[in-house]
C-alpha cells in the first residue's frame, strides 16, 4: 500500500542521512558524538563565507547592536554536520573582554540553494566575568 511505502521511504531516508552524517563528521574532523560540535578553530576562509552581510544584518537586527567592523573582535567556531553545517561563532570584543557574542548559522545542504539561516543570536557574559 501507499502508506507502507512512504514508510520504507522513510525509513531508508533516514538511514541514509545518519550514514551521511557519520561519514560526512569523519571527514570534518568531528570528534566526540557523532552529529556533536568539533573543536573550536579560529577565523578562516571557511567563516568569511558564512558572515556575509546579510546575516550580519540580521544578527544586528537580533542584537540591536551595529558590527562596525568584525575585526574588531577575536572570532572563533565550531561546526556541526546535520542536514547541512551549523556554524556556532564567538565573537569576543578584543577592547572589552565582557563583550562577547554567539551567533549560529545554519548552511542547508549545497543542493538545496538554500540562503544561510541565521538560526541564533545572542549576547553572552563570558565566564571570566561570572
Amino acid at each position: 500500500s501507499k502508506g507502507e511505502h512512504m514508510t520504507g521511504m522513510t525509513a531508508r531516508n533516514a538511514l541514509l542521512s545518519f550514514v551521511v552524517v557519520a561519514v560526512l563528521s569523519t571527514f570534518v574532523g568531528c570528534k566526540g558524538v557523532p552529529g556533536g560540535f568539533g573543536d573550536w578553530k579560529n577565523f578562516d576562509g571557511n567563516l568569511q563565507k558564512i558572515l556575509t552581510k546579510e546575516v550580519q544584518a540580521e544578527a544586528e537586527t537580533r542584537l540591536k547592536t551595529q558590527f562596525e567592523n568584525f575585526e574588531d573582535f577575536n572570532i572563533e567556531y565550531r561546526t556541526r554536520v546535520v542536514a547541512g553545517t551549523i556554524y556556532e561563532i564567538k565573537l569576543t570584543s578584543k577592547t572589552n573582554e565582557n563583550l562577547e557574542y554567539k551567533l549560529e548559522v545554519w548552511e542547508q545542504l549545497p543542493h538545496l540553494n538554500k540562503p544561510l539561516k541565521l538560526t541564533r543570536a545572542d549576547r553572552v557574559v563570558p565566564a571570566s566575568a561570572a
